[in-house]
């Protein structure tokens, strides 16, 4: 493509063009297959520097990552929209095809979608999959550039005080760098839509990183080079947040291969067990989640995984073998360990006793988009 196409896509966002970065925040970049040692870097978690050491990691973890990174421009009945993406899958796996991962809201609704990789190549590109409840989407590329390769995702989330960094194109400005710490991690934020049953994402990464419109779907990457997290949401000065890795591989893996992701559901609504709920329940704990409802299987007429099983006051405080003391936990454990169809035991308090029921997930009901 000329020059001059670049630099008209750069003067949407001036133009007041939509970015779609903005419907949700602002997404984190990941990471590449680079093995960037920090100079005087303190302990390791899984081969990530969490010290403080600054040579010129940051400019060798760009150089090592950028032509991973891609900008997604899209044109929709609603406009032209912009966000980032990386390559989640490279031509040496796939057979001649990238698998680039980026937001759902980034591609919701487009027509055309087209890439522009670090070296000014453009090529187009079509949804494989995307998911409502994640915010995560996969497109596919066909003969994309050799240089572009996958960036790998962190097997273990490292600590808060991690230094990263997130590449992307803030505002149509591709292959910008910002950089900050794990500031938090286990968070959750809500999904997309006010319509999704009050859903969330469990298990995001918050970040201080500069994160604007544009940075959508890009890569949040440690010094190594890996990817922890897929940017999505800001929120305020000095937060926004990733989804995580373990929550991206298990989703962009299934979108990949069967094109959808079908999310556990137990058919409950639950909070936090607060001093004040406590008090009002007539509990004698502050830990687990406490179970304010219990749902039935919707326009199906089919029974909801947990009627007959749950009741309306039980404080949830084991899933399986898991410990669930807070809402996070409870939302973590069913999008990370479980799928629909598993048998889970789950261990309540009820009127003062502990007691644990077999409890068969299902699916989650469809979303409804805006």
């Amino acid at each position: 493509m000329s020059g001059d196409r670049v630099t008209r896509r750069g003067l949407l966002a001036a133009a007041g063009t939509v970015l779609a970065g903005g419907l949700a925040g602002c997404e984190t970049p990941t990471g590449t297959g680079g093995s960037q040692s920090d100079p005087v870097e303190s302990p390791e978690i899984d081969g990530l520097p969490t010290g403080s050491g600054e040579g010129n990691a940051y400019t060798t973890v760009y150089a090592e990552t950028v032509e991973s990174v891609v900008l997604i421009s899209t044109t929709s009945p609603s406009g032209q929209g912009q966000g980032s993406g990386f390559v989640f899958r490279d031509a040496s796996r796939t057979g001649g095809k990238h698998y680039l991962v980026t937001n759902e809201h980034v591609v919701r609704g487009a027509d055309e979608i087209e890439i522009q990789y670090s070296r000014e190549d453009w090529r187009t590109g079509a949804v494989t999959g995307a998911d409502y409840y994640s915010d995560l989407a996969v497109v596919e590329v066909e003969d994309p550039p050799e240089y572009a390769e996958a960036l790998p995702l962190v097997e273990r989330e490292p600590p808060i005080g991690t230094r990263i960094v997130a590449i992307g194109s803030p505002f149509g400005l591709e292959k910008s760098l910002t950089s900050g710490i794990i500031s938090g991690t286990n968070r959750s934020m809500p999904a997309n839509y006010s319509t999704t049953g009050g859903f969330s994402i469990p298990d995001a990464v918050q970040t201080d990183a500069a994160l604007n419109p544009g940075n959508s779907g890009g890569p949040l990457l440690t010094l190594s080079g890996r990817v922890v997290g897929v940017v999505r949401a800001g929120q305020g000065d000095n937060i926004g947040f990733g989804i995580s890795a373990a929550i991206t591989r298990r989703v962009a893996t299934s979108l990949v291969e069967n094109g959808d992701y079908e999310h556990s559901y137990m058919g409950v609504g639950v909070s936090p067990v607060t001093p004040a709920v406590a008090e009002t329940n007539d509990l004698d704990t502050t830990r687990g989640v406490f179970v304010g409802s219990v749902s039935g299987g919707g326009d199906s007429g089919e029974s909801g995984p947990s009627e007959g099983i749950l009741q309306e006051g039980d404080v949830v405080t084991a899933l399986g073998e898991t410990t669930v003391d807070t809402r996070n936990d409870f939302s973590t454990f069913l999008a990370l360990e479980t799928s629909p169809g598993d048998t889970i035991e789950v261990t309540v308090r009820r009127d003062g006793e502990e007691r644990t029921f077999d409890l068969t997930l299902g699916t989650r009901p469809p979303p409804s988009p805006p």
